[in-house]
């Protein structure tokens, strides 16, 4: 017990000296000036430093700072292209009515500056140079490219450079969708090119409104061609080719987009079949022997995608569907026999004269065709 009491009096004794001696060594005028420097002014330097910095988007980890880049979207067949640092660049400078060629990579990208090691340049003094996939940008052609130069505090922040990267991709869908857009023109000239194959010469005729609408009329010949003896088209029956006569086809278009559009469309047809054998309108579905002509009334909707084929060429894609009446006028000489053979024929009336009828009736339109013209 003495000789810990005597311990804890020793290390008393010795803390009140240390003290005595560190106020004594505090006093000193030098020590107080260094004192006050390593505790006010050195952190304050470094707040002052750090503030040319943006703080990291994340604390704990380093600032987001990729590569920068330009970015170059071709409006005449859309393309988007984009150029960073360390891109190699094969481009003329033009600088005081004098050409300098730059075979380089490109260190630093600031803003519309592009730095070559030592030496920059404003991308306004770029004559023209080389872009991915082989293509050659040009300052004669600059109204057919978008050019981007991002912003600078993209690059400090992931939220920020991802957010700006989408909607550089966004626009540049939209305005591939307006790039393919027809509606540039007001007036368009097309040709069916599904109706040749019914032998039918269709022109087509529309006119596109300032907003969302366009009018069109659609006037074919069909021709009628083959042996108006054979069986009919489409197991026997549609007789196609035994027709000749007039089509006409009109109708409002909406375009809620820039290509794609529903029209309603009201269908007119006048139709002749000279003496032929046809089921077609016939009792009880039998080939027979009949002259007849028909007007078809009806109406439908189509749904269709209408763009750009080169520069002022047109190409329009459309499938719809509806319902027509058939008020159709025969006259019937006779029918065939079961075997439907042309060997087993008999006549209504012993005279040989025709059976006139006028059946209507009421069939669905299922249509699908390509039309290709001009606009202008």
């Amino acid at each position: 017990m003495v000789g810990s009491r005597s311990l804890i009096k020793r290390n008393q004794l010795y803390r009140h000296r240390l003290l005595w001696h560190l106020k004594s060594w505090l006093r000193k005028p030098g020590l107080n000036h260094f004192l006050f420097i390593f505790l006010f002014v050195v952190p304050q330097s470094n707040l002052v430093a750090q503030e040319l910095f943006r703080t990291p988007a994340f604390p704990g980890m380093r600032p987001y700072n990729p590569k920068r880049f330009i970015f170059f979207e071709r409006l005449e067949k859309p393309v988007l292209l984009k150029i960073s640092e360390q891109y190699v660049m094969h481009a003329w400078i033009g600088r005081d009515s004098a050409n300098t060629a730059v075979h380089a990579r490109v260190s630093r990208i600031r803003g519309d500056s592009l730095y070559f090691n030592t030496t920059g340049y404003r991308f306004r003094d770029i004559e023209s140079f080389n872009l991915p996939g082989f293509i050659q940008y040009r300052r004669s052609d600059s109204l057919k490219w978008r050019v981007s130069f991002p912003p600078e505090n993209i690059y400090h922040d992931r939220r920020m450079y991802g957010s700006y990267l989408r909607e550089i991709k966004q626009q540049f869908k939209k305005d591939k969708v307006s790039g393919r857009s027809a509606l540039i023109f007001h007036n368009f000239l097309k040709i069916n090119l599904t109706k040749l194959a019914n032998l039918e010469i269709a022109v087509d005729y529309e006119h596109y409104f300032p907003g969302h609408w366009a009018f069109e009329w659609e006037i074919g010949y069909q021709f009628r061609a083959g042996d108006p003896m054979t069986d009919d088209f489409f197991m026997g029956m549609i007789p196609f080719h035994k027709y000749n006569g007039v089509n006409i086809i009109f109708g409002p278009k909406y375009y809620p987009g820039k290509i794609t559009y529903l029209q309603l469309v009201i269908i007119y047809r006048y139709l002749e079949m000279d003496l032929s054998r046809t089921k077609f309108a016939t009792p009880g579905r039998k080939y027979g022997l009949q002259y007849q002509y028909r007007n078809d009334v009806g109406g439908g909707i189509r749904f269709g995608i209408l763009t750009k084929l080169g520069n002022s060429g047109v190409i329009d894609v459309y499938i719809g569907g509806g319902i027509k009446v058939c008020m159709v006028n025969q006259f019937i000489y006779g029918w065939y026999g079961y075997d439907d053979s042309q060997n087993d024929f008999f006549y209504y009336n012993d005279d040989h004269s025709a059976v006139n009828n006028h059946p209507t009736l009421l069939e669905p339109v299922v249509n699908a065709g390509v039309k290709i013209g001009v606009g202008f």
